[in-house]
């Protein structure tokens, strides 16, 4: 594949031919997001008790649905940043479900992103170094409390916010 800016470049950047096209992409994963929400249980780890690293494992397990929530927020954020009302999905849905489901207001999709963010930034670790493993690359508080920031300055800015509402 040749790279986006060579697409631009030579004129075959389009509505059907975007650069920036996470869409389909981020939507797939929001969907894996929703369908581990409704399905993580750290009772799945019972079959690992016997390891010397049980506790270690259930420790890291348990901020998963944390971290799977601040990933569903931040691909909500990247969608809604670009398409502005965008439908917000919370659940797994069937294919006949998806066929029905209709934007949401941008505001709206702030509102979760900023809401999301709140529920669980005192349930993340400010740092992974003192967690077992020391893993790097996992989400933070900052990070959550980043995403927040950058969601609110989004809403705010005169793209979104034509009223210039100081709310």
């Amino acid at each position: 594949r040749d790279s986006d800016i060579y697409g631009m470049v030579n004129g075959s950047w389009s509505p059907v031919n975007p650069i920036d096209d996470v869409w389909g992409k981020y939507y797939s994963a929001i969907r894996s997001a929703n369908l581990f929400l409704e399905t993580f249980s750290l009772d799945n780890f019972d079959k690992f008790d016997q390891n010397e690293d049980y506790p270690q494992l259930i420790e890291i397990a348990s901020l998963y649905p944390y971290e799977v929530r601040f990933l569903r927020a931040f691909f909500y954020f990247e969608l809604a940043k670009r398409y502005g009302n965008i439908p917000l999905i919370t659940d797994v849905l069937t294919e006949e479900q998806a066929n029905e489901v209709e934007q949401t207001d941008f505001d709206e999709v702030i509102s979760f992103i900023c809401q999301e963010c709140d529920e669980i930034k005192d349930e993340l670790p400010v740092s992974y170094s003192n967690q077992p493993q020391a893993e790097t690359g996992r989400i933070t508080k900052g990070a959550c409390m980043a995403l927040k920031s950058r969601a609110t300055l989004y809403a705010a800015s005169p793209l979104f916010n034509k009223s210039n509402n100081m709310q």
